[in-house]
């Protein structure tokens, strides 16, 4: 059963389903959602007549035709309840300029098929046409790909449908591949720009018909490939990598042929000491001991100062965003790590991470996931960064050392993560005053190649707090050998939740202190705070 609206469209009710169905100008090409008149012809036709012209509608297919004055029509509005279909089968219509009549059985549609082309090509807003003629163009059909710089990437595609029956009714639908979501769809538009195309592999697909939807024969479809500038381009951050790499080790090497001569020095004094005094053979044993944890606490030292080293000089200052970062290095060295970056379009990148084992070791993985985080971590997607930072530490080589990691990309309340091997991520949330935990199981990076890291993309709103933390806090043992746990830290931050990053912190650490009791502290405590302004 088909119902016309005053101004709700065309319905469909199924009266075996009950299912109902509404055509109306925002998912149809109807012209109008005010239906004045209709007429039924043959098992799927129905005449319709609109405030804004003549449709001839397939009750099968759903079609639309609309009938204007490219076809004969000189009305546009016609009247409500004006139509009639007398006995010879005639359809009269009444509107605004007089009365409309047809027979519908000489109505055909118009089987010509359209020729599809493409009537030029801008770069940069400057045609690459040669003198007018269309060979370039051409060319693109015919080879099916245009390569261009990365500075070649704004363009512009004029195209056109050779029909010229209702010639504004042709129909278009359009899409580049990889820029829009879906095909887009228009009867309008046949010039297309798109600016500042970010370097990457696109595919250009136009398809055409006539004002009765006879489809083009030719679907006209090419490749648009936009190279990277050439410090952005693979090899170019391999190099960047090589050359962190190349300068730690360096250093490193340095290092251990100063702590060799050093530690040649001390034992060739220590072997005349114990020549000249063998009757202080105690107190020479003293000295080697005291030597030897001398020269450890140099090393552990120097770790500290590498790890330190790789930490940002300052914490951002944004207008959405409130930030506070603690960390706490326990005797031993460890290898916690926190950075940031922003993208050109204002996304905030956050890197939260800790390095497996302690010392030197920790140093080289956090020195290795800083270089990849500085050079990839503003224009790369989270999956891309996780699985090229994965496989750079796995094809390192580095044995057991692997590197638990978070990544977040933070744009206005949206919050992008991905996760490998880190404690669950808490989010007080404002408007419920409850703590949602965010736990995103996966190896840490290095463990494996080709491991398919997960992300999620969460919502916040103003007034929420995110926390970010090592598992140094939760795993942290008093002297009764009980743990600090994840459950006691996500009922404090209930309660404190809605305080200032930095009165979140240190309520934190005032409660895990008292807890602690003084008892040694046996990893790392990195925490991170971020309130939504």
């Amino acid at each position: 059963l088909w119902l016309g609206t005053f101004n709700r469209g065309l319905c469909k009710l199924n009266l075996s389903t009950g299912d109902f169905k509404r055509i109306t100008t925002q998912n149809s090409s109807i012209p109008s959602n005010r239906i004045n008149s209709m007429l039924n012809y043959g098992s799927s036709t129905i005449w319709i007549s609109t405030n804004s012209g003549l449709v001839r509608f397939d009750s099968k297919t759903e079609g639309i035709r609309i009938y204007s004055n490219d076809d004969g029509s000189d009305n546009n509005q016609y009247n409500i309840n004006s139509a009639f279909k007398d006995r010879n089968g005639l359809f009269y219509f009444g509107g605004t300029n007089g009365i409309l009549h047809f027979d519908p059985s000489k109505v055909r549609k118009n089987l010509y098929l359209p020729r599809l082309v493409i009537d030029d090509f801008l770069i940069n807003g400057k045609s690459i046409l040669r003198k007018g003629n269309k060979t370039f163009v051409q060319h693109i059909i015919d080879e099916g790909e245009i390569i261009l710089n990365h500075d070649q990437n704004s363009i512009t595609i004029d195209f056109a449908a050779l029909h010229y029956a209702s010639p504004k009714n042709n129909k278009y639908e359009y899409q580049l591949i990889n820029y829009d979501d879906k095909p887009i769809r228009t009867t309008k538009n046949r010039r297309l720009t798109y600016m500042n195309l970010s370097p990457g592999d696109y595919t250009f697909t136009l398809k055409a018909a006539n004002a009765d939807g006879i489809i083009a024969a030719r679907e006209i479809e090419f490749d648009i490939v936009i190279n990277p500038p050439l410090y952005k381009t693979w090899w170019a951050y391999s190099l960047y990598i090589l050359i962190l790499i190349g300068i730690f080790l360096l250093y490193r090497k340095y290092e251990i042929n100063k702590q060799l001569e050093v530690a040649r020095l001390k034992e060739s004094e220590l072997r005349a000491e114990k020549a000249e005094l063998k009757s202080e053979a105690t107190a020479a044993e003293a000295k080697v001991i005291q030597i030897e944890n001398e020269r450890k606490s140099k090393e552990l030292e120097d770790a500290r100062k590498l790890q330190l080293a790789m930490l940002p000089e300052s914490i951002p200052e944004l207008d959405k965003y409130e930030i506070a970062v603690y960390m706490k290095t326990a005797s031993e060295v460890g290898g916690d790590y926190y950075d940031f970056s922003i993208s050109d379009d204002g996304t905030l990148n956050i890197g939260f991470g800790d390095a497996t084992g302690h010392g030197m070791q920790a140093g080289v993985v956090v020195s290795l996931i800083k270089g990849l985080f500085v050079s990839d971590s503003a224009d790369n997607d989270l999956a891309t960064f996780m699985m090229k930072s994965n496989n750079t530490i796995k094809k390192s080589r580095l044995g057991r050392m692997m590197m638990a990691f978070s990544l977040l990309k933070l744009k206005d309340y949206s919050i992008h993560i991905s996760s490998a091997g880190m404690p669950p991520m808490f989010i007080y949330s404002e408007s419920n005053k409850q703590v949602d935990e965010i736990n995103l199981m996966g190896m840490p990076l290095g463990a494996m190649l080709n491991f398919p890291f997960r992300d999620i993309q969460i919502q916040v709103a103003k007034g929420d707090t995110v926390l970010l933390m090592s598992d140094g806090l939760p795993e942290m043992t008093n002297q009764n050998d009980e743990q600090f746990d994840y459950f006691r830290i996500s009922k404090l931050f209930k309660e404190i939740g809605a305080k200032s990053p930095d009165e979140i912190i240190s309520s934190i650490i005032e409660v895990s202190d008292d807890w602690l009791g003084g008892y040694a502290l046996e990893d790392d405590i990195t925490l991170l705070v971020i309130k939504i302004k």
